[in-house]
């Protein structure tokens, strides 16, 4: 499949895919050029004009599971991912042309997604972090290959590794993470970099269709990052999949991304070898190996039958001629849509829901010239597939929550919808069938109190008076210390913490990605249960001048034992010695509450 990722990705909560007839037809202004004028007037790679811009999103895995605590990075604001991987970052100011949110997560490669803003118009994600796992190693002074089991290959010189910073020759193990980013994948609208749009060895910007994409990292066997020593190469051998292996040109650009901009910069080219491209490449972050074409901006807004906006629905936008070549964006909190599209072009615009449908609830094509178009209203009647929600939040008092959200499971992914001052809440959203089983969660921002995840079966039409309480669980989460005097304080979500299962340690560690500090600690669990004082092992913390230990046994006090929402709560306080020959005494103090897999 050729993809075309478009430029901007605007505001919203994914909503779901309807498989319907195609009945459904639409109104289509193509004279409203609303959102354009609303823009800076920029030419060719200017990326200096700024705007004041808002961001959403969700954050997953590989597992497509939520990532708490992952930093989000927005022009000046950061912010982190909550407990269903959610994040918002508001009126940031960020280049117009290419405003850049970044996501990151200690083992994963960096998540960036690129975007056109403009005033009145928000941005909207869903993110897919790729792991960074060590792939393989290789000697620096005899060099080697690493090859993961998709086929990638890379392979590199003699006397070729540098330290990345200082830059002085490295001549030891070379551990390699590595993963190729398969471009004819399902969910590689969520993993790729940018918004497919690089800058040539000339100058000028193009749109990218992608042939695959390698993601690499070099580290020691401390962790510090190496790279490639200037004057030497590497070379990436990446397969290209059966579906798009006979149109795959002889030779293709290479492209790194500019995690700093954005963008995609030609360095280099590859040449197809079979069904691979092998290519040489001077350094490492994320390479690509693309083709070019030309583009335009293309607008929208989308309503329903009733005229309210089709808030976070899928788009697909595909050559007429080839429905596998395409490109995928979504509507914002307004219904609105703005992004590239090929110029020049007859093309085909499907309105649909998530990736768990796979049928367009709306159809109409259009053509592009070389200038900017805008298809203004569409307007999708779908209201038999459309599922309105409405009802009150409340506390475990009954009284309204006016701080609050809905948070809804559906087909594997979640939504966000917030409540007003009165704890009412009203959405819809797009059912694949007439039927759909969901999760509910109410949420109180205020005491981050929560229910357990109800199922409720929603039906295409009005499904009101559903009621929710916010009551039975606290999502709060701890590790607070003190060393000599000086206090650190980590907070769920704000920091992660890593899963713990017990067997006869508890451990526990947590990671705040905005500073990069880390704490940990163990203790027995030999007890666990009966609210004894449990033996602690050990504790660690970025703050600390070297590895400490314990000046006499230390014991931990349980306050809570798990059995109230799998919650692990204590608190210990001792006294530590550093390593020789400083042998410093540390005088530390604990308290922690932890959710755990019990």
């Amino acid at each position: 499949m050729k993809t075309y990722y478009p430029v901007r990705i605007p505001g919203f909560l994914l909503i779901i895919l309807l498989i319907i007839p195609a009945s459904l037809f639409l109104s289509c202004n193509k004279m409203d050029v609303s959102y354009f004028a609303d823009r800076p007037q920029l030419t060719g790679q200017d990326l200096g004009s700024k705007v004041f811009s808002s961001v959403s999103g969700f954050v997953t895995n590989e597992n497509d599971d939520p990532v708490a605590g992952a930093k989000v990075a927005l022009g000046n604001i950061t912010t982190t991912t909550d407990m269903y991987g959610y994040f918002e970052a508001n009126d940031a100011q960020v280049s117009a042309n290419a405003a850049v949110v970044t996501v990151s997560k200690k083992g994963y490669f960096n998540g960036t997604k690129t975007y056109l803003a403009a005033a009145n118009n928000d941005a909207f994600f869903r993110i897919k972090l790729i792991p960074k796992t060590i792939a393989g190693s290789i000697d620096a002074t005899i060099g080697g290959s690493v090859k993961l089991n998709n086929g990638m290959r890379i392979s590199f010189p003699a006397n070729g590794i540098i330290h990345a910073s200082g830059g002085a020759a490295y001549n030891g193990t070379v551990n390699v993470a590595a993963f190729w980013i398969n471009p004819v994948a399902d969910d590689l609208n969520k993993i790729l970099p940018g918004d497919q749009r690089g800058i040539t060895k000339n100058g000028e910007m193009k749109g990218l269709v992608t042939y695959g994409m390698a993601a690499v990292e070099l580290t020691d066997a401390g962790g510090e990052l190496l790279q490639i020593a200037p004057g030497k190469n590497a070379t990436i051998t990446m397969p290209v999949p059966t579906e798009i292996l006979f149109r795959a040109p002889a030779s293709i650009p290479l492209w790194y991304f500019d995690e700093a901009i954005g963008l995609w910069k030609e360095q280099g080219i590859a040449q197809k070898v079979g069904n691979t491209y092998i290519g040489d490449v001077s350094h490492f972050s994320i390479w690509n190996y693309d083709d070019s074409e030309s583009f335009v901006d293309l607008d929208f807004t989308a309503v329903n039958a009733s005229g309210a906006p089709m808030k976070n629905a899928l788009v697909k936008i595909s050559y007429l001629n080839d429905p596998n070549n395409a490109r995928f964006t979504y509507t914002d909190a307004h219904g609105h849509s703005a992004g590239i599209v090929p110029g020049n072009a007859d093309l085909r615009i499907e309105i649909m829901g998530d990736e768990a449908c796979g049928t367009s609830v709306y159809n109409q094509t259009f053509s592009t010239a070389a200038n900017n178009i805008s298809l203004g209203t569409i307007t999708v009647n779908a209201s038999s597939g459309t599922a309105t929600v409405s009802g009150t939040l409340t506390d475990c008092s009954n009284n309204p929550v006016n701080n609050g959200s809905i948070i809804m499971q559906k087909n594997g992914q979640y939504y966000r919808f917030p409540v007003n001052k009165n704890g009412a809440y009203h959405f819809s959203t797009l059912l694949c069938n007439t039927t759909a089983t969901v999760n509910l969660i109410a949420f109180n921002n205020s005491g981050a109190v929560y229910n357990a995840p109800a199922p409720y079966t929603l039906t295409a039409g009005t499904n009101t008076n559903v009621d929710l309480q916010a009551c039975g669980f606290s999502s709060n989460q701890f590790i607070n210390y003190t060393i000599n005097g000086i206090s650190y304080n980590y907070s769920y979500p704000a920091a992660s913490f890593a899963p713990v299962t017990p067997n006869a340690y508890f451990t526990f560690a947590v990671r705040n990605e905005i500073n990069n500090e880390e704490a940990g600690f163990r203790f027995s669990a030999a007890n666990f249960g009966a609210f004894a004082s449990e033996p602690l092992s050990y504790f660690t913390a970025s703050q600390l001048g070297d590895p400490v230990s314990m000046v006499s046994p230390i014991l931990v006090n349980i306050t809570e034992d798990g059995t109230n929402d799998q919650v692990v709560a204590g608190n210990f306080s001792g006294v530590f010695r550093g390593s020789a020959p400083g042998n410093r005494l540390y005088t530390i103090s604990c308290s922690f509450r932890i959710r755990c897999q019990l």
